[in-house]
C-alpha cells in the first residue's frame, strides 16, 4: 500500500463541506504527528491563516505536533487540571506529556495513554482509576 502524498489527500479532501478536521487525522494518521510542513500545506491549499490553523490542531488533545506524541501518555494541563495539581502529576511521570483540555471535567486531572483514559490527582490514583466514560 502507498503512502499517500501531500498533495493526493489535499486533493481528496478539498471539496468536502467541511475538510479540516477530517484532514487534520488523515496527515495525522499517514505521519504520526502533524508537522510544520504539513500545517502550511494544509494551510495553502484550505486558505486557513496559519495561526488559525495552529490553534485548531492545539486545542485538540487528539492531535501531536512531535513525532510519536500519541504513543506517549499525556496529562490534561488546561487552567482548572492545572489548579488541581496537573503539573505536580506530570512531573511524577516521566515519560509523559502536557496536552490541551480534552474535555473531560468530570473527573480531576484526566490522563490519556493511547487509547485509556485514566482519571485522578497522584500517580497512584491516575494508574488505578480508569473514568467511567
Amino acid at each position: 500500500m502507498n503512502t499517500p502524498s501531500d498533495a493526493e489527500l489535499l486533493a481528496k479532501w478539498r471539496e468536502e463541506p467541511a475538510p479540516l478536521l477530517p484532514l487534520l487525522h488523515e496527515f495525522h494518521e499517514r505521519d504520526g504527528y502533524l508537522s510544520e510542513d504539513a500545517l502550511r500545506a494544509i494551510s495553502d491549499d484550505l486558505r486557513i491563516p496559519i495561526a488559525d490553523l495552529f490553534g485548531t490542531v492545539t486545542f485538540y488533545h487528539h492531535f501531536s505536533r512531535k513525532p510519536g506524541g500519541l504513543a506517549h501518555a499525556r496529562v490534561c494541563t488546561g487552567p482548572v487540571c492545572a489548579l488541581l495539581g496537573a503539573n505536580e502529576l506530570l512531573a511524577g511521570l516521566p515519560h509523559a506529556h502536557a496536552m490541551p483540555c480534552p474535555g473531560r471535567c468530570d473527573e480531576p486531572i484526566p490522563g490519556l495513554d493511547r487509547d485509556r483514559v485514566l482519571c485522578g490527582t497522584t500517580v497512584a490514583e491516575l494508574a488505578s482509576r480508569p473514568s467511567p466514560l
